[in-house]
């Protein structure tokens, strides 16, 4: 586990993240903020969403779990993801695993 992620950290692997995955598509990601919806707002496919968790656990060395992350607090099924969701999703997975003494 990386020992170093922090709030900003984890934002720019994202958005770093998100701009590589637009670009192999032969798209720009412009302006983005935590209200930004992966697939209403920045055109991502359910396909192009496994494939950003995919690249993000590998850059933030830790397992993303795609099925929590679809489902919301109450487990109803999100219709779409914003980057806020995974901000926080991400944030709240490296508390838990702190708390539980895995960092």
């Amino acid at each position: 586990m990386n020992e170093d992620l922090t709030a900003a950290r984890i934002w720019t692997d994202i958005h770093d993240t998100l701009q590589q995955l637009l670009e192999e598509q032969g798209q720009e990601l412009g302006e983005i903020s935590r209200q930004s919806a992966l697939s209403a707002d920045l055109g991502l496919a359910s396909i192009d969403m496994i494939h950003l968790l995919i690249t993000l656990e590998d850059k933030l060395e830790m397992q993303l779990q795609f099925d929590e992350l679809a489902t919301g607090p109450e487990g109803q099924f999100r219709d779409d993801l914003t980057l806020g969701d995974l901000n926080d999703f991400i944030q709240a997975r490296l508390v838990g695993r702190a708390q539980s003494g895995k960092v």
